[in-house]
């Protein structure tokens, strides 16, 4: 037993003595992100107006919820949260569209928070607010779902077999 630890005093005593340490920094260069995309990109929101089945009741249209949100984003030292923007190229006569960002889904970090109903124009609107360092996922079911309806001013407003477009551009800022 005496030689056993005899052994193992002299094994720590040279171990001691030949400890060297050395340190490297470990530098970090995280770069300001801000990127959206709307989710499924192939196709455009299409409103068709349904007629009545009754004479006398109103003509009515679906909303269209088949629109995703996604987003990545990082904060500069001492910067400020990121938000969403929201406009139209051009209105369409006799009705307004509304737009509504669902709370998110997935991902993670500090996402952001949508701000209500809004009837999009032709000046940019917050349609989502405070979004922090985060990333919403990808693809349909990860981010904000977007919820687009129509509201006619009034039956006198719509003519049959018109047409009318609108491109809905949205912007990440901070």
């Amino acid at each position: 037993m005496r030689r056993h630890r005899n052994s193992l005093v002299a094994l720590f005593t040279l171990a001691t003595l030949g400890v060297f340490a050395q340190s490297r920094n470990v530098d970090l260069t995280i770069p300001e992100v801000a990127l959206l995309d709307i989710e499924p990109n192939t196709n455009d929101i299409e409103f068709v107006f349904q007629p009545p089945a009754e004479a006398g009741n109103p003509i009515t249209v679906s909303p269209d919820n088949s629109k995703w949100i996604n987003y990545s984003a990082t904060i500069p030292t001492g910067g400020t949260a990121k938000f969403i923007t929201v406009a139209l190229d051009a209105t369409i006569t006799g009705m307004d569209i509304n737009l509504v960002a669902g709370n998110a889904v997935g991902g993670n970090g500090t996402l952001g928070t949508p701000t209500g109903n809004i009837v999009l124009s032709t000046t940019p609107t917050v349609l989502i607010q405070g979004i922090g360092g985060s990333s919403t996922g990808d693809g349909s079911a990860n981010g904000h779902q977007l919820t687009f309806s129509l509201e006619p001013y009034g039956a006198g407003d719509l003519q049959a077999n018109t047409n009318h477009s609108a491109t809905v551009t949205y912007t990440i800022s901070d």
